[in-house]
């Protein structure tokens, strides 16, 4: 038998030889990848009630072009957690915000990420309250993850709001194992020396390697079946070739028309979402759902979360804000820029703030301790539209696949519509004059309507001084509204996206009228082509009673 002294020898030459091999590589790394991924890695510590590295301030520059610096404290949250300094003596109220990315705040500092500015615009609001607002927010999670959380950690919180935030690749892994729970399993318990492995650069670039790793797996999907019990139930084990093609692209994973084809993974979503609105229900506090839209369903009719979502929320007396409508008005027509476009794809400093204002707008403290009451928040449906082409037969605007339309009028005065001649499949409706010409079109519908959208493709060929492309809108020869007032430099493949959504006030005839100035135009699709470049989306309400005005020009305001 080997000396016990030699036992211990041996160990500590190898211990010292792995020592002096990582001294090594961690040098090497430092001395000559001077711009290594930095990363901040998430943990799931059983002893902290937050999920990521405590104690960390990095600066991520995993997307090039876009670092950002992120901090945590103590308990592993993103910010800091617990009321202010100079909160001494008020009531305190309570947020825990869970989601993904977006709640995280990937490309945007800690004091731009939606909760915190939440907490910004409530302290402004109620200067006699403190506001506690929690950034539970991890990449990567869905549904399934932010239910391991709560039922973990969150619900220790004793939180007074529960916020839980959608966004549409929790779809794409309804099909797989929940990322939270198979990292957390076995529980770790945190030590400061973590904190410092955590820091080295052999750590940040394995980090690194992990986060792309990752990122993967909503793109494909996770096929693999988790072994725990717990998993039972809360995935759709099912994907055909069918879904493959869908989930693999954004365009029709977003298309309401292929809602039926994934209604297995919707379905399993939803269960997972009543699971955790009752379960929080059960411990007081309120809940609030949110809906982040992808950038592009601002330009497209891409409507698919909210058509399956909206009323099934309101069935189920779910408070909840859709935020498409609202970021489609400020990106088409206010030209505000909510992502980190074209860097990445999650919202910027200016998208969080709208999400923050949004829910500031609707919560009110109570009158007890910790009370939250929330106020009535308009969430619009999206019915079943029916898309209707405009196109140009070489004299006017004809509508195609148009059966609820009854008839549709033009007018143009210092207009031409160019490109008739040519092999191209659209013409450009503008002007060669120096004033601007305008172009107005009237839609009469045989039912009237409560839903209106208007897909269009504006140009502008010149940097310089242009006089742009506007457009207005009149229903039922009410006040116009402005839908589109553009300027600057625009492609033909960018598309804009007006709605109009009047449940209450149906209407039977929609004017549209555009300034178009010389340098600028509108596409629309020659009689033959099927590109809907101008598009009219529409759906038709129940209202007998509601009487069609006359399809006769009806004064308009000055502009």
């Amino acid at each position: 038998m080997k000396p016990i002294w030699k036992t211990l020898l041996s160990a500590c030459i190898v211990l010292g030889v792995t020592l002096a091999i990582g001294l090594a590589a961690e040098a090497t790394l430092r001395l000559f990848v001077k711009s290594a991924p930095t990363y901040l890695t998430y943990e799931f510590y059983s002893n902290l009630p937050g999920d990521l590295q405590p104690n960390a301030d990095v600066v991520d520059n995993l997307i090039a072009g876009l670092p950002y610096h992120v901090s945590t404290d103590a308990a592993g949250f993103r910010g800091k957690c617990g009321p202010r300094p100079t909160a001494a003596g008020k009531r305190v109220v309570r947020i825990l915000c869970l989601g993904d990315s977006f709640t995280y705040g990937i490309g945007v500092p800690n004091e731009e990420t939606y909760p915190n500015l939440l907490r910004t615009m409530l302290e402004e609001r109620f200067p006699d309250i403190a506001f506690d607002v929690i950034n539970a927010g991890i990449p990567f999670f869905d549904i399934v993850d932010a239910l391991d959380y709560w039922e973990e950690k969150g619900r220790n919180l004793k939180p007074d709001l529960v916020i839980c935030q959608f966004y549409n690749n929790d779809i794409q892994t309804m099909n797989g194992s929940s990322f939270r729970r198979t990292r957390r399993l076995p529980a770790r318990q945190y030590h400061p020396l973590a904190t410092f492995l955590a820091n080295t650069r052999i750590s940040q670039l394995t980090a690194a390697v992990a986060y792309k790793l990752d990122a993967g797996r909503f793109r494909a999907g996770d096929t693999g079946r988790p072994v725990d019990p717990w998993y039972a139930g809360r995935y759709c084990p099912d994907q055909d070739e069918r879904q493959a093609a869908i989930l693999g692209d954004t365009g029709k994973l977003l298309d309401a028309a292929n809602n039926e084809a994934l209604a297995c993974r919707w379905a399993a979503y939803y269960r997972n979402l009543l699971e955790l609105k009752n379960s929080v229900a059960k411990t007081q506090a309120q809940f609030v759902f949110i809906n982040i839209p992808d950038r592009a369903q601002l330009s497209r009719n891409l409507t698919g979360p909210s058509t399956y979502l909206n009323s099934r929320l309101a069935a189920d007396g779910i408070r909840a804000i859709d935020y498409l409508p609202l970021f489609r008005e400020l990106f088409n027509r206010h030209d505000t820029e909510l992502y980190n476009h074209p860097y990445d794809f999650h919202t910027n400093k200016t998208g969080n703030a709208v999400i923050a204002h949004e829910l500031a707008a609707i919560l009110t403290p109570g009158q007890t301790a910790g009370g939250l009451s929330l106020a009535d928040h308009p969430n619009p449906g999206y019915p079943a539209l029916r898309e209707i082409r405009l196109a140009y037969d070489g004299t006017t605007l004809v509508p195609q696949n148009a059966d609820n339309v009854l008839a549709v009028e033009t007018s143009r005065q210092g207009i031409r519509f160019q490109g008739q001649d040519t092999d191209r499949d659209h013409v450009e409706a503008t002007s060669d004059n120096a004033v601007a010409g305008e172009l107005e079109i009237r839609i009469l519908f045989a039912k009237p309507c409560t839903d209106f959208g208007l897909g269009l493709n504006p140009v502008i060929w010149t940097d310089g001084p242009n006089g742009g492309v506007s457009g207005y809108a009149a229903f039922d020869g009410q006040q116009e509204t402005a839908i589109i007032s553009r300027t600057r430099p625009v492609a033909r493949s960018d598309r804009f996206l007006f709605e109009h959504h009047s449940p209450d006030a149906p209407f039977s005839q929609v004017t549209l009228r555009f300034r178009i100035a010389k340098e600028t135009g509108l596409v629309f699709d020659k009689a033959s082509a099927q590109n809907g470049h101008f598009t009219i989306l529409s759906n038709a309400a129940a209202s007998p009673d509601h009487a069609p005005p006359p399809l006769a020009h009806q004064p308009q305001p000055a502009y």
